[in-house]
C-alpha cells in the first residue's frame, strides 16, 4: 500500500520511502490453460488468469522486512508444494512498482494510494482441487491458510 501516488521514473529506494505497509497476500488465479501451457500473448488476452486475491490482515513496515529475502513455501494438504523468495520477484519486490510507475506514466495515470498492489508471484503457481487445505508460510509476514471448497 503506497503512502502517496507515485508517477514516472522513480527508484526502488522512492517506492520503499513511500510504502505505507505491506501485507501477505496469495493470488487466486484461474487460467483456461491446461498446466498453466500458454503463450505471454495468450496470458494477456487472458487478462493474467487474475480471480481474486486472499490477503492478510497484519500490517508490516519496509523497516520490519527484507523484501527480497522474505521467503514462502506454500503446503498443501500439509506437504511442500512450492517455495520462493522476494528474489523471484524481478529480483526485488519493489521494481515491481518501479514498473508499474513507468507504465501507468504513458498513459497519464500514477500507482494509486488506498488499494493493495500485488508485486508477482514468490514462487510458481500450485494447481489446488476442491478440498485441499492450503498453508502458505512466509520467514516474516502473516501465514495465510485456506481451504478449497466447490
Amino acid at each position: 500500500m503506497m503512502k502517496q501516488e507515485l508517477s514516472g521514473d522513480v527508484t526502488v529506494e522512492d517506492v520503499l520511502k513511500n510504502t505505507d505497509y505491506v501485507l501477505s497476500c496469495a493470488e487466486v488465479i484461474d487460467s483456461r490453460y491446461l498446466n498453466f501451457d500458454f503463450t505471454l500473448t495468450d496470458v494477456i488476452a487472458d487478462n493474467t488468469s487474475a480471480s481474486g486475491a486472499i490477503f492478510g490482515i497484519e500490517k508490516f513496515s519496509v523497516d520490519q522486512l527484507d523484501l527480497v529475502t522474505e521467503k514462502v513455501a506454500i503446503k498443501v494438504n500439509g506437504k511442500l508444494a512450492v517455495e520462493g523468495s522476494g528474489r523471484d520477484v524481478l529480483g526485488h519486490p519493489a521494481l515491481a512498482i518501479v514498473e508499474l510507475a513507468k507504465h501507468l506514466a504513458k498513459v497519464g495515470k500514477p500507482v494509486p494510494t488506498g488499494v493493495p498492489i500485488m508485486t508477482g508471484g514468490m514462487s510458481s503457481a500450485v494447481l489446488l482441487e476442491v478440498g485441499d487445505d492450503v498453508e502458505i508460510v512466509y520467514s516474516t509476514l502473516e501465514t495465510i491458510q485456506f481451504k478449497v471448497i466447490d
